[in-house]
């Protein structure tokens, strides 16, 4: 997760009193569970409304020779649906199964479970489709992601395979899949939350196991050197080492344990109040996919009757408003761009583009925190330090941005920036880190691990192919480049090899969700809600697989992987010769100028030690302190969500455990992880401009426009942002926790966002700066959760008009003294080092 590649370490804080025989406790009595659900994936009764099939066949080639999981979001191996869903695929149907395309430590994994790994270098659909071929694989099975590049990468791989090979895209990163969960773009939270509501009860459940697999592959996968394949990855080594959020599921374990034994109490009170940890933290886990959201929502739902208040809070953000930032970039292509916002806002910022700024900062002053107000600056430090920020404080944050630049697109460009850079759950090296553990676990599995070389689709389609796989399952993340690596694979593959897409980030899958775009948090929580019950169940057991593959994974030397990340694209499909991991994350291409972050390891181990510390700790406190980014009450499990080496479902099973206990805040929490997490997913599935003004909606597009001109009190440019360098001591802190942790609290992001439209010349820029620090900086940047905060906090996206002013027409403000109000501003600006920086405007 962290943009340098070196070994993370939780801060002692967070894990001091998990010791490895409770931690080992904690994940055996989840295994428990999913053996007592169903002894394999065969026993249990699959929802195949998780499912979305993007080819035009559903049945197996006659030819097939293996069924291949294409992973490339929720990276780990139990509590993944569409990882469940591909071993189904391939026990019914007696062949091998494979996983292509993964983290480091879900090969170790692998390994265990019979399950083949292969690692294919970089995201070229080429490498997939040709892999595909090669290897006469029946059938894909995918992740799901709401962004443009998966999006357009699944497009690419859909063309390339067999028309005869279906490819599946399953939501495993939602509770209910972002197409389930609504079938529009939701504009507001509370059109969300009814939606996801009303199906919360069939799709919450426990996870059955996956098994060791019986059908062995007649080829190994190379050897992959992690090492190397880490040290290829272009890092931005700027950015600082994070130290509080390590990879891996069993450090996502030891968070959310940490999470329910110390602050879900108190996260209904508190996790509005940047200077108290209520949060779960858990953004980085599942940013990477290294926990399971339903996972996270089943644990802290255990503690309903004794924090009853502190649940439900956080039920609502972790499942509603998670939910209606994933809706918002699936049914929204402009969810990073003004034009993805409200009519009403893009009218409104449009009016008011030229009203004066009191300052206006650039992207430098804002990234360095110099801007002249100290909650601000200490806002961005705790993004740069922390690589997060408090989520109250993003809003602040981002309204600031808004607020300091010289038009919104400024403002949301900036915003995007910081986020992206800064954040732990961005773009990021750490995301092959937890692959190792994967692919060891596949090989337990008597799965086949696959790291593959070269254009994803194209590779993936002629490896199909060439391996005569019968069918493909493929994950989810409603962002463009992975939904067009599915449209390219679907293209390329042969008519007869099945494409499966399974939704296993979601609990409930995003196109069951909703079958648009959702609005607000309302309407997207009820219809989750109403389908939670269905989907929210515990996972089967993954076994271990009876078929083996007739060809061998090849050695994957990870460091050089990750080095040579950016790889000649008219080179074919390579696998790795030599098992070095290492070397495999050192070859990534990383931004070297962001450091490494320290807190957060990779792989399911680490996910299941934060989930474990969040249950024992911070669950408890979640209601009173969530909102309080001085107190530890968050879950911190974002960085495995994010790269999909924890389920969230499997989280929300154990925060549902606790909902007699901590009633409130396991509401809370189920709101904020299945609710909010999934509206992002329909965000980002449903609009094309999920990262442009665009995407606002009309009132807010009109009140941009109508004060476009206002004048800013300061302009500040993206360097002066990326640094702390404002005249805002609270937005510096916030803007330096995220470089230095790779996070920043959930309320301070808010304020963070605000800052930078205030600070920038226009919303573009606003929304331009405010994504490119995100996904610069954070752990879980370039997701959808982050492309939805930025939209939020610039261009009104699942808000509603308020009271008019300059900068910010009728875009939702935070000031500087309602944070005062809220948690003491002096005790996050100290943590943080938010210093404020003289400025005057930019002419």
């Amino acid at each position: 997760m962290p943009s340098a590649a070196k070994k993370r370490k939780l801060p002692s804080t967070a894990i001091e009193n998990i010791t490895k025989s409770t931690l080992s406790d904690f994940i055996n009595e989840i295994q428990k569970k999913r053996e007592d659900t169903a002894k394999s994936i065969l026993d249990y009764d699959f929802n195949k409304k998780r499912v979305r099939i993007i080819s035009q066949v559903q049945l197996v080639p006659d030819y097939c020779e293996g069924v291949v999981y294409w992973m490339w979001r929720d990276c780990r191996v139990q509590d993944n649906w569409a990882f469940l869903f591909a071993q189904k695929l391939a026990l019914k149907n007696e062949v091998p199964l494979h996983v292509c395309f993964c983290l480091e430590r879900v090969a170790e994994e692998c390994k265990r479970l019979n399950i083949s790994f292969h690692l294919l270098k970089s995201c070229d659909y080429d490498v997939l489709s040709k892999w595909i071929i090669e290897h006469k694989i029946g059938a894909v099975v995918c992740d799901f992601s709401p962004l443009r590049v998966p999006k357009n990468c699944l497009e690419e791989v859909k063309k390339k395979i067999k028309k005869d090979v279906p490819l599946v895209q399953v939501d495993a990163h939602n509770i209910i899949p972002c197409w389930i969960a609504s079938e529009k773009q939701e504009l507001t939270v509370w059109g969300m939350r009814n939606k996801i509501n009303s199906k919360l009860d069939e799709y919450l459940t426990e996870f059955p196991p996956v098994i060791k697999h019986p059908y062995i592959s007649s080829f190994d996968p190379k050897p992959i050197d992690w090492d190397e394949e880490i040290q290829a990855l272009e890092v931005d080594k700027s950015v600082g080492p994070i130290e509080w959020a390590s990879p891996g599921y069993n450090e996502a374990m030891k968070m959310l344990k940490n999470f329910l034994e110390t602050r879900l109490n108190i996260f209904a009170t508190k996790r509005n109040d940047p200077t108290q940890d209520a949060l779960s933290n858990l953004s980085p886990w599942f940013h990477f996919g290294h926990i399971s959201h339903q996972r996270v929502v089943l644990c802290v739902q255990k503690y309903k009757s004794k924090y009853t208040k502190n649940v439900d809070a956080y039920f609502d953000a972790a499942i509603v408003r998670r939910g209606l930032a994933e809706n918002f970039c699936f049914y929204n292509e402009y969810y990073d761009s003004l034009k993805g916002a409200y009519n009403w806002a893009q009218k409104s910022l449009i009016e008011h583009r030229d009203d004066e700024r009191t300052h206006n900062y650039t992207l430098e002053q804002l990234s360095a925190a110099k801007t002249h107000e100290d909650l601000w600056n200490s806002a961005q430090l705790q993004l740069v330090k922390e690589g997060k920020m408090h989520g109250f404080l993003r809003l602040y944050w981002a309204k600031k941005i808004l607020e300091w630049t010289s038009n919104p697109e400024d403002a949301l460009k900036f915003a995007i920036h910081l986020n992206d850079r800064y954040s732990i759950d961005g773009r990021d090296p750490n995301g092959y880190a937890g692959l190792e553990k994967v692919s060891e676990e596949c090989e337990k599995l008597n799965i086949s691990f696959h790291l593959l070389e070269g254009n994803g689709p194209d590779v993936l389609s002629q490896w199909v192919i060439d391996k005569k796989i019968g069918a493909i399952v493929c994950d989810f993340l409603p962002l463009r480049t992975p939904m067009k690596w599915v449209e390219e694979l679907k293209e390329k593959l042969k008519e007869d090899i099945p494409l499966v897409q399974v939704d296993a980030h979601n609990v409930v899958p995003c196109w069951v969700t909703s079958k648009k775009q959702e609005y607000t948090i309302w309407n997207i929580r009820t219809k989750i809600n109403g389908k939670l019950e269905e989907y929210l169940t515990d996972f089967p057991p993954l076994i271990e697989h009876p078929y083996k593959s007739n060809f061998k994974s090849e050695p994957i030397d990870w460091d050089r992987a990750i080095e040579t990340r950016e790889a000649d694209k008219t080179v074919g499909p390579i696998e790795w010769a030599n098992p070095d991991w290492d070397r495999a994350i050192e070859t990534r291409e990383a931004d070297k100028t962001v450091g490494p972050i320290e807190w957060a390891n990779p792989g399911y181990d680490e996910a299941m030690k934060t989930l474990k510390s969040f249950l024992e700790k911070r669950l408890k406190i979640y209601a009173d302190k969530r909102n309080d980014p001085t107190e530890d009450a968050l879950s911190n499990l974002s960085p495995w969500f994010h790269f999909g080496q924890i389920s969230v479902q499997r989280v929300a099973l154990c925060v549902q455990n606790y909902q007699f206990q901590y009633e409130e805040s396991v509401k809370l929490y189920m709101e904020e992880a299945v609710s909010h997490r999934e509206l992002a997913d329909n965000f980002c599935f449903y609009s094309d401009n999920y990262d442009d003004i665009n995407g606002a909606y009309n009132w807010a597009r009109k009140t941009l426009e109508d004060h476009r001109k206002d004048k800013r009190t300061h302009i500040y440019t993206i360097e002066q942002l990326s640094k702390a360098e404002t005249h805002d001591d609270l937005w510096n802190a916030a803007q330096l926790q995220l470089v230095k942790e790779g996070k920043m609290h959930g309320f301070m992001r808010m304020y963070w966002g605000k800052k930078i439209l205030e600070w920038t010349p226009t919303p573009e820029d606003a929304l331009k700066y405010a994504i490119h620090l995100n996904d610069h900086y954070s752990i879980d940047g370039r997701d959808p959760n982050g492309y939805a905060g930025c939209m939020w906090s610039i261009s009104g996206v699942h808000d509603h008009g308020w009271t008019e002013r300059p900068v910010f027409g009728k875009v939702r403000y935070i000031s500087y003294d309602y944070c005062k109000r809220k948690f003491d501003i002096d005790a996050f600006v100290k943590k943080y080092g938010g210093m404020k920086h003289k400025h005057t405007v930019t002419k």
